[in-house]
């Protein structure tokens, strides 16, 4: 271990590096988020909502201006990590939120639940919905985003994985995976790579480039088929390999460029 961090004795349930790894953001059970500057590893700064609902999805945007962060009852927290207060409250939501994202800018937060996709402006002083979207069946379980891209990859209740292009929402692409449920998706670093897991044990590879005139073109990589798949997918730093946990408790990793283990 390089280094440790002190934090007070509560379950930590999720970790958050800021984009370009100035802070590590913990979300911990008593529902406070601590803020901690990754080069001293101090305590930089405490936030706090307003319930205890917990933390279950956190993400810093790029200028490391703000911190969003979804909870449990359907409700967004947005911080101003720079002078350390709860600067906004969405609270309108009525479905569960899947996961919040900032453009790359940071002037914008793109925020995904089981049946809308919304925009909305960030200022100084005041946040607006500027776009809202209403997603098209099947349900939305799980997102992520390719950030250098703004393409937004969305897992399907049907066993599709849905490519859209933020803020539009314009769809770029349907994937099959599988006749189950896929439970997680995520691209690689660089958003060449995309990776989704079904509830069948089916994990799927994709290869996703840009060609001419802005034209996505996603092409199969590699596909495993794994019976006692648990849960989780991380992709190495240069896409080249794939780790999965597994119910045995062991950690699978697959070289993508050749599908072997």
């Amino acid at each position: 271990i390089d280094r440790s961090l002190s934090l007070p004795p509560v379950q930590t349930s999720i970790l958050v590096y800021s984009p370009d790894g100035t802070y590590l953001a913990a979300a911990n059970s008593d529902a406070l988020v601590r803020v901690f500057n990754v080069q001293d590893s101090t305590e930089y700064a405490t936030l706090e909502g307003k319930s205890n609902a917990l933390i279950v999805s956190m993400a810093i945007s790029p200028d490391n201006m703000w911190l969003a962060g979804v909870t449990t009852s359907e409700v967004m927290y947005i911080w101003n990590l720079q002078a350390g207060h709860l600067a906004f409250v969405l609270d309108e939501f009525t479905e569960r939120i899947i996961d919040a994202f900032f453009s790359p800018d940071s002037s914008q937060l793109f925020i995904v639940t089981e049946d809308e996709l919304s925009t909305w402006q960030l200022g100084e002083k005041n946040i607006i919905r500027v776009r809202r979207i209403l997603m098209e069946s099947p349900q939305v379980i799980d997102a992520d985003l390719a950030k250098a891209s703004n393409l937004l990859a969305t897992a399907r209740q049907d066993g599709t994985v849905w490519l859209q292009m933020l803020p539009s929402g314009r769809v770029m692409a349907r994937l099959n995976t599988s006749e189950s449920a896929v439970y997680e998706v995520m691209f690689s670093a660089d958003g060449k790579r995309l990776v989704s897991r079904s509830m069948d044990g089916n994990v799927s590879v994709w290869k996703v480039s840009w060609q001419g005139f802005g034209a996505l073109e996603v092409s199969p990589l590699a596909t495993f088929r794994i019976p006692n798949l648990m849960n989780n997918l991380a992709f190495s730093a240069d896409g080249s390999s794939l780790a999965i946990i597994l119910n045995s408790g062991t950690v699978g990793i697959w070289k993508l460029n050749d599908g072997k283990t």
